[in-house]
């Protein structure tokens, strides 16, 4: 592109016509210049518009045993009509790869370890840490592992996204051409990648488990668990004192998170550990947060339509394109319509003829640190039982953008897992084993949830669900609704897995994983309705030991509030709730808020507005600015003291390579409410204002005379101008768009955003003042009618394309703002009203 801008002014001088003789130099050189911008907005035209996908018309295409039918409606969504499993997929991963290829490649390069051949060495540290961890290693192996259906499936994926690439090889998407490469052909194994990426990004409970023990190393376990107040009693449970069965007492008390078992945890971690954050010259690349979500669902009691009503708003990364692309797909036993990830065949999310299902993050604890200990006089072997057993060496080779060499990364394998401690800056040598990195069967899981016809084979096809855990909702057209908290639970031998533990003693291993039979579960509660927001599902009667880093129950609470403020909803009930932006911990925290007295006519104000507050998080609300940056500055003011540099995680900033929220952010809120309601006053705050009379309210006046400094400094003196907004907002920014020139191509936005990490209407910024960018929203919003599915709704977050020359890039943006949704289309004679495009691919 640049070469062909450059070489402009004589293209111009050798395509016009002859000039008279007696045309003047001066009038040349104006000529030239006047033509030169409309020639380049052409050149730059033509090279956005080249790598459109063609979307109208026939195609032949190799790998197509039969014709493919491909409608795209007015919103860009394809839905696909095929006659065979092997040419349905092939159409996916071909469609796929039309409109997100470059998001595509991406997704696989990341997992692999692989970003640094094009972007150089700021990638480097990302590359190093994905090799480590091994998810290209598991993605491979993971392909041996796959069944005969999910082997044909995923082939037929692969060729229908190479059959693309071959044909499109001079007309890739601009981010190609920009880098100047060309994509390898699609495997199987980079489907597999894509996956394993997925879910590590909804996996961290080993963050948790380091923070945990630097905590410890540094406050000593007595003070470190006291940072983890239990849930408040009120906590919603789906699955309530399960039958013939018998809880331990301390599984019961991990399970609650109360203090003594976290004592417990932290007392048993047998190595002091570094209280510092990161290892000289390590990094973080903050690539990726915490995803977290919302889901319930009615029966038809409980709908104004008498059939079952289910609702999914997911909360991930914010980025453009958007992380999910909407299909339809029909033929050979599937007939089902949702969102989809690129580069993974199957759909997600959605609904088929018969089911409709959502998900939200389950946050088991499906991670374990292990510290090994390695033989002094071999450092290739490590104990286990009393006996020396060799670690695998791996050898990994990252190439890296401008180096002529290779950077060479040593990887120490264990039985336990990975060995990390140089990514994370710790001494000890620290194993990580995740069930991420076993053999699985997650493609077949998937394809048999998009088929089934009934509960029963929907609960059959989860069994195969494996990481990351997960809450399914689900409806049916026969009125039934129920519930599944699916993944693999591992059983450990002893403990918890809250902390770092012994891998040489051989106590602490895992003895396989729980029966899916026991996980939670419910069908057609009595109630009415089944609802999860990344909670804890389960009463404390629960035999099995799930998790201790589940996000606190707040959320839920408030859908479960919701639910029962009327006797029957509808669709636009339910899209409400997913827009509802009230704080429930605000309404929580505004009695005590209300009742300072501050000194100062600044301060004075500020209270007053938060009396008058309706405790809406909206963009365009003040009290909102002055809660959050209050609650903030209280936090800090208690805790940087005695956590130095910790503080911050502790808050929810994250602090390890590729994170940009910390764990414990998930229970924030807990630790605020504990500080600032608990009586007598919490030895926090004791410590932190010793000669104060009321620790307390010393050190709410102390905060909010900082907030309103940091505001001020921030947003000006006149606070009528401190809209929420202004500190809380959506910036959709593509990984190309972070170079000033092309930001204008790539990037949306920023646009002001309402919500925060408590809302319903779910919006996180990295806690660190002036917050900035929300990192993770609500991806997607969707309402099933199984009532009728021509009735269901959905918006995404930008639009169906990655090409920043189409109108569907970003054209779900106005929709998304707005709170408004688009139909789910089904019937034919729908789709075919809404037609915008019409594709045939023939073999």
């Amino acid at each position: 592109m640049t070469l062909f801008i450059a070489h402009i002014p004589v293209l111009l001088i050798s395509l016009s016509p002859p000039l008279p003789l007696t045309l003047s130099l001066p009038l040349l050189v104006l000529l030239i210049v006047l033509g030169l911008p409309l020639l380049l907005v052409a050149a730059m035209l033509i090279f956005l518009r080249r790598p459109l996908p063609k979307t109208k018309g026939t195609l032949r295409v190799s790998g197509l045993k039969t014709p493919v039918e491909i409608i795209r409606d007015r919103w860009g969504v394809p839905h696909i009509t095929a006659s065979s499993v092997e040419d349905l997929f092939f159409a996916q991963g071909y469609v796929h790869a039309q409109d997100r290829l470059w998001q595509m490649e991406l997704q696989r390069r990341y997992p692999s370890g692989r970003l640094a051949e094009v972007f150089g060495e700021v990638a480097l540290e990302s590359d190093r840490f994905m090799r480590t961890i091994g998810l290209r290693r598991a993605a491979e192996a993971g392909v041996a592992h796959l069944n005969e259906e999910e082997r044909r499936v995923l082939e037929a994926y692969a060729r229908g996204v190479n059959a693309f690439i071959e044909q499109s090889r001079r007309r890739l998407p601009v981010e190609f051409a920009l880098l100047r490469f060309h994509p390898e052909p699609w495997t199987p194994a980079d489907t597999l990648a894509c996956m394993r990426l997925i879910a590590w990004q909804l996996s961290a409970n080993w963050e948790a488990e380091l923070l945990r023990a630097r905590l410890a190393a540094k406050l000593g376990p007595e003070r470190a668990a006291s940072l983890e107040p239990p849930e408040p009693p009120d906590t919603p449970a789906i699955v309530r004192s399960p039958e013939a069965r018998s809880a331990p007492s301390a599984v019961a008390a991990a399970q609650a998170r109360r203090p003594e078992a976290l004592r417990e945890a932290y007392r048993q971690c047998p190595v002091h550990f570094s209280a510092a954050l990161h290892a000289p010259g390590v990094t973080p690349a903050p690539l990726s947060s915490l995803g977290s979500s919302n889901n319930w669902v009615v029966d038809g009691r409980r709908s104004a339509n008498g059939a079952p009503l289910l609702a999914n708003d997911v909360h991930l990364s914010l980025a453009i394109p958007s992380v999910w692309y909407e299909c339809h797909l029909q033929g050979a036993g599937f007939h089902v319509a949702g969102v989809s990830f690129p580069g993974i065949p199957g759909v997600v999310i959605g609904h088929n003829e018969h089911v409709a299902w959502g998900l939200t993050t389950a946050w088991q604890d499906v991670q374990d640190l292990y510290i090994e200990r390695f033989n002094p006089g071999n450092p290739r072997q490590y104990e286990f039982r009393g006996q020396w057993e060799e670690i695998q060496v791996v050898r990994e080779e990252i190439r890296v953008k401008g180096r002529s060499e290779p950077v060479v990364e040593e990887v120490l394998i264990t039985r336990h897992g990975p060995i990390i401690s140089k990514l994370v800056g710790e001494e000890q040598p620290l194993a990580l084993r995740w069930t991420g990195l076993e053999p699985q069967h997650m493609v077949n899981c998937a394809l048999n949830y998009n088929r089934a016809r009934h509960w029963e084979e929907f609960t059959a096809a989860l069994r195969e669900w494996s990481c990351p855990p997960h809450n399914f909702v689900y409806a049916d057209v026969e009125g039934h609704i129920g519930y599944v908290q699916a993944g693999w639970v591992p059983q450990r031998a002893r403990g918890f897995g809250l902390l770092p533990v012994p891998g040489w003693t051989g106590e602490y291993e895992w003895d396989g994983y729980l029966p899916f039979e026991e996980l939670p579960q419910a069908f057609d509660p009595p109630e009415g309705w089944l609802a999860s927001a990344n909670h804890k599902t389960v009463d404390d009667s629960y035999p099995h030991f799930l998790s201790a880093d589940w996000e606190h129950s707040l959320r839920a609470q408030r859908i479960v509030e919701l639910l029962h403020s009327r006797k029957r909803h509808t669709i636009a009930d339910f899209l409400a709730m997913q827009l509802d932006d009230l704080s429930p911990v605000a309404r929580r925290l505004l009695p005590v808020l209300s009742a300072l007295e501050p000194e100062g006519e600044l301060a004075r104000r500020a209270v007053a507005c938060i009396r008058e507050w309706d405790c809406r998080m909206s963009a365009d609300s003040v009290a909102a600015t002055i809660y959050e940056t209050w609650m903030y500055c209280f936090l800090h003011r208690v805790l940087d003291e005695p956590l130095g540099e910790l503080a911050d995680a502790v808050v929810g900033a994250g602090i390890l390579p590729l994170s940009q929220i910390s764990g414990f952010g998930k229970q924030t809120a807990l630790l605020l409410l504990n500080l600032l309601t608990e009586d007598p006053p919490s030895p926090w705050l004791v410590a932190a204002a010793p000669q104060a009379a009321d620790p307390r309210q010393h050190l709410l006046r102390e905060a909010l005379d900082e907030a309103l400094r940091l505001l001020r400094q921030e947003l000006g003196e006149e606070m009528g101008d401190w809209r929420w907004g202004r500190l809380h907002w959506l910036a959709y920014n593509h990984p190309l768009g972070s170079v000033r020139p092309l930001s204008r191509l790539f990037n949306r936005g920023p646009f002001p955003m309402a919500g925060d990490q408590d809302t319903l209407l779910r919006a996180v910024v990295v806690p660190r003042f002036p917050f900035g960018p929300v990192t993770t929203c609500d991806s997607l919003r969707m309402v099933c009618d199984a009532g009728d599915w021509r009735r269901s709704v959905i918006v995404t977050t930008s639009g169906q394309s990655g090409h920043p020359a189409s109108r569907h890039y970003d054209d779900q943006i106005p929709l998304y703002l707005a709170g408004t949704c688009r139909p789910m289309l089904w019937d034919r004679a729908d789709i075919e009203k809404e037609a915008e495009a019409r594709l045939m691919l023939l073999p």
